[in-house]
């Protein structure tokens, strides 16, 4: 009897409850994610603390009470979304209302909860600075070998899917035993999708409305831009109000103030001499006096004279410019690359131009920004000078297209990387970005091939050595420098020196393998024959600042490098792009290289953080050391002698800061107009 008495009363309350269940579980859905993503992002950046390297904090309550009320409607309009594709999907099989609310509230639960985890989990490893796009580059254009970097953690995930799938079974008995039934077919029947969609879409109307003034904001802009609600509702309206379909839309970091013009937008390409200021920086472009008519000598190939020598150049992944002469306990570090520095010339300033592999690499062999001059490339210019060309190589060398654009595919006597060699790799992963090959394996090989070689013939041998490499350390890795490896899960700020310890030991171990090929050259008399050259690809930050990694900032420790030539006579402190160094290494050699094109109004190196068209900073690393970078969103400058951002438009026009940083952007701008007259189809 009192089964049947409470099948009878279900309709009653199913037809009382109505759509409460999924309204409650809305409710519970957007508090929840917004109450996580709300700690996380205090937790992370401190932005109502004022935490360390915060420049905008929200001081005052106003700012604070709106941050925290925005975070929350941004969620509720996605978890509005997200319910009525939720119910679309399921009302063709859900049978109980009370079930169909828990459904959604797992499901979406389970999709906010990932998508916070993968990016502070991210931000763990590097940075605020990165983004989707700096993940694809820092892959090689790859999107899916991207994902890796976000979903690395495997077993991590795995775990974390078995807890999912767990407590949806769990809940789902938990709601039956604890809720009386409550039958769609007993109820009002659900909304259709339409109805919620136009719902939404007018409630998109007075969202929009508060989010434009908090877009002019400037901090309550920068917090709400590390939401990632805010993110997506914001991309949302971008899309609905770019009018003219240059890409910009009215919200977020790049508002489009021409929003009739599609030529003038945030990160146009500002045409020299047209009397139009198309990106808003710096007035009207205009090409520097010196700038060559045309740019085709600059691609002509150099005749290395005879006797030619042969050039042994090792890239050294991930090496600061530091590591020459540094001790560590008392002992040198690299005391074979310190050797060879003092006996030899030491550049100690040469900077990445984007601290990331692939584009520095590209710029090393090609002297040319990110590869966009592939004709110059070394080893297209010494084949063609008679060279025999070899290739050791810990990473794969076909990553983001290095191999094709520096003509590594082409007519090499030897070619072993990490794709050929993979059977002997150091890490278990088997994905292009992952492989690794220890050098000491790629001096075993050059030992062995190159011991009894003909030698009557010039040669152009290049390695490349993985060991400083994140995580710094793989297994067998010898301990140089006394300790053990820190493990990965340990990597944080607060091991800064057991990380330390292990990157210099990294350096080391790579160190010991140049002493090998130093050892080599000596025994066969060929070092007197032959040029060494030694260079990073770019720096690594070691929680300095509280950044670690490379390609996240524009400072000394991520970007700077050095390097070292066996022959005297090279050494200078003053700052070098990687671009330059083809050329140091082709007059070492006794070529006289075609005059490079000349560098941005008054000399420096340029530096950009992202894609040169869209970048989300751009540095110049002045004559005299001192920096200066531009973040084109927020419009801020930043001056290294004083430590501090200043908005750009509030600098003089006749002042020295305001000329510095017209004069980096005017070098941006002649960078995008050179790529373009190297790639005109692009």
């Amino acid at each position: 009897m009192a089964t049947a008495g409470r099948a009878r009363a279900a309709p009653g309350l199913a037809g009382r409850t109505g759509a409460f269940p999924l309204l409650l579980a809305w409710a519970v859905a957007t508090l929840c994610a917004s109450g996580l993503e709300l700690v996380l992002i205090e937790v992370k950046y401190e932005v109502f603390r004022g935490g360390f390297l915060q420049s905008h904090r929200l001081v005052h309550w106003p700012q604070r009470l709106a941050f925290s009320g925005l975070v929350l409607l941004v969620h509720a309009w996605l978890a509005g979304l997200g319910l009525v594709w939720f119910t679309s999907l399921a009302r063709r099989i859900a049978r109980d209302r009370h079930q169909l609310a828990f459904g959604f509230l797992f499901t979406w639960g389970c999709l906010a909860t990932a998508a916070l985890t993968a990016r502070y989990q991210l931000l763990a490893y590097f940075s605020d600075a990165v983004s989707f796009g700096l993940l694809r580059d820092l892959a090689g254009g790859s999107i899916a070998t991207a994902l890796l970097y976000v979903a690395d953690e495997l077993s991590l995930m795995l775990a974390m899917a078995a807890a999912m799938a767990a407590a949806l079974l769990l809940g789902r008995r938990t709601v039956r035993a604890l809720l009386p039934p409550a039958p769609l077919a007993d109820g009002p029947p659900l909304p259709r999708p339409w109805p919620g969609l136009l719902v939404l879409a007018a409630m998109l109307l007075p969202l929009a409305a508060l989010l434009l003034p908090a877009s002019r904001d400037a901090d309550l802009e920068a917090a709400l831009r590390k939401s990632l609600a805010y993110e997506a509702v914001v991309g949302l309206l971008n899309g609905l109000t770019d009018v003219d379909r240059d890409g910009y839309g009215l919200f977020g970091r790049l508002p489009d103030s021409h929003p009739f013009d599609a030529a003038r937008h945030p990160m146009a390409f500002d045409r020299p001499a047209n009397g139009i200021d198309e990106d808003g920086f710096a007035g009207d472009f205009q090409l520097p006096a010196d700038e060559p008519a045309g740019a085709a000598s600059v691609d002509a190939v150099p005749v290395v004279p005879a006797p030619r020598p042969n050039l042994f150049l090792v890239v050294l992944e991930s090496t600061r410019g530091d590591v020459v002469g540094r001790r560590l306990d008392g002992r040198l570090v690299a005391p074979n690359l310190t050797a060879l520095a003092r006996r030899g010339s030491l550049l100690d300033a040469v900077h990445a131009h984007e601290a990331f592999t692939v584009p520095a690499m590209k710029s090393l062999l090609t002297g040319s920004l990110a590869g966009e001059r592939p004709a110059r490339s070394l080893f297209r210019v010494l084949q063609a000078n008679g060279y025999r060309t070899s290739i050791f190589s810990g990473m794969a060398e076909g990553f983001g297209g290095i191999a094709e654009t520096v003509g590594q595919d082409g007519r090499n006597e030897i070619m072993l990387d990490a794709v050929v060699l993979k059977d002997r790799r150091a890490l278990t992963s088997t994905d292009e970005a992952s492989l690794r090959i220890d050098s000491r394996i790629l001096l075993d090989e050059l030992e062995t091939r190159l011991g009894e070689a003909d030698w009557s013939a010039p040669r152009f041998v290049y390695l490349n050595f993985q060991e400083a490499h994140f995580p710094y350390a793989h297994p067998g890795m010898p301990m140089r420098l006394g300790g053990l490896p820190i493990p990965r899960a340990s990597i944080g700020a607060d091991q800064r020196a057991w990380l330390e310890r292990t990157y210099l030991n990294a350096v080391a171990a790579a160190d010991a393998q140049l002493g090998r090929l130093l050892a080599f050259l000596e025994a066969r008399g060929l070092m007197e024959g032959s040029l060494v050259a030694v260079v990073g690809d770019h720096g690594e930050a070691l929680f300095e600042e509280g950044y670690l990694g490379h390609g996240h900032r524009l400072d000394d420790a991520q970007t700077r490098t050095a390097l070292v030539l066996s022959r005297p006579g090279f050494d200078s402190r003053l700052p070098l792009g990687q671009e330059e160094v083809r050329d140091v290494l082709l007059r070492a050699m006794g070529a006289e290289p075609p005059p490079a094109l000349p560098r941005a109004p008054r000399g420096g190196v340029f530096q950009l953080i992202g894609d040169l068209e869209s970048p989300a900073q751009i540095g110049m690393v002045e004559p005299d050391g001192r920096r200066t970078i531009l973040d084109p969103a927020s419009r801020e400058v930043f001056f290294s002698e004083q430590e501090r951002w200043l908005p750009y438009d509030a600098l003089a026009p006749a002042s020295a800061g305001r000329e510095r940083a017209d004069r980096l952007v005017q070098g941006w701008e002649l960078r995008r107009w050179r790529r373009r007259q190297a790639r005109p189809e692009g």
